[in-house]
């Protein structure tokens, strides 16, 4: 099975009470198989194309209890072909000291 590789440029969005991660960027290295199409080498937006994608954020519910209030912009979920939005991902940075810690 090929894998596909995605790199995403992580904005994290921190609050007043994060400041010393003010200047924090990553470059993360994610591994998506689900839908990948191995023929095309791009990922399939099924869920995009047939209105299932919602406009914000979804991991407001338990497990992840993730407060965000993020939005996709308007239009962004109208844009087909190479440039398509696939899903929604939830990144956690989370502290070295103890892995139960979310720092952002």
């Amino acid at each position: 099975m090929k894998t596909s590789r995605l790199f995403f440029t992580v904005l994290l969005l921190l609050s007043a009470a994060q400041p010393a991660l003010a200047d924090v960027s990553l470059q993360v290295k994610v591994l998506l198989e689900g839908a990948y199409n191995a023929t095309s080498g791009l990922m399939r937006d099924d869920l995009r194309s047939k209105g299932l994608l919602p406009v914000t954020q979804p991991y407001a519910m338990s497990p992840f209890n993730y407060a965000g209030s993020e939005t996709a912009a308007v239009g962004v979920l109208a844009v087909a072909g190479t440039d398509a939005v696939v899903d929604w991902v939830l990144l956690e940075l989370r502290s070295a000291d103890s892995a139960a810690s979310v720092v952002a």
